[in-house]
């Protein structure tokens, strides 16, 4: 105890100390963050369509089936385009409309409260 406890709170001491510095010197390159949105053919949106199935009363294994073998024709595939594949999958867009699947696409909605959390973790 008199060795475990002095070095972990030191060791936490810098460790918050060097995240601070990575916080306080972080660069964004808000471009490049969209593109990299963007890499795999969009496959990183996935989670939010297979919400909005699971919302409109698909189980969830079935919606992660659906969701699979969609994201799976584009990953990897240097044009992919996942929001395409599911516009263009009749399961899919017998669940969903056309205009249900671009809003899951639309990053605005990651980005609504982000002032919010900056300022509840810099508190």
């Amino acid at each position: 105890e008199r060795i475990i406890l002095p070095d972990t709170t030191i060791l936490i001491d810098f460790m918050l100390k060097r995240f601070n510095n990575v916080l306080l010197n972080l660069n964004v390159n808000e471009k490049r963050m969209e593109e990299n949105t963007k890499l795999y053919g969009g496959v990183i949106f996935s989670q939010k369509i297979l919400l909005k199935l699971i919302e409109k009363g698909l189980s969830r294994e079935d919606a992660y089936k659906l969701i699979q073998k969609n994201a799976h024709k584009v990953f990897g595939v240097v044009d992919g385009n996942f929001e395409k594949e599911l516009k263009l999958d009749p399961k899919i867009t017998k669940i969903l409309t056309e205009k249900e699947i671009e809003e899951c696409f639309k990053t605005k909605a990651y980005l609504e409260n982000i002032d919010k959390i900056y300022q509840r973790f810099y508190k």
